[in-house]
């Protein structure tokens, strides 16, 4: 999998951004484009992907429980558009 960090340059992707800023690397993990650099990044569905998830040293595989990645990463707060 293709990593992405906060401030990241938008030149150093492996997607080309959509209309609507947004990236896709790989499918599945979404990132926010604004003024040429990654300034968000969010995964859609966790189970959906193919490989565990790095999130800040924390590996996150696709099969673990809600309540375990609460543990490891702490709350998961609602975020609506």
């Amino acid at each position: 999998m293709g990593q992405v960090t906060i401030g990241q340059e938008e030149s150093s992707l492996s997607a080309t951004k959509n209309d609507n800023g947004r990236v896709e690397i790989p499918p599945g993990i979404s990132a926010l484009i604004e003024d040429g650099k990654v300034v968000d990044i969010w995964i859609e569905d966790l189970r959906k992907l193919n490989a565990d998830v790095n999130v800040g040293g924390v590996l996150v595989s696709p099969q673990a429980a809600l309540s375990d990645i609460k543990l490891a990463l702490g709350p998961c707060s609602e975020v609506f558009p």
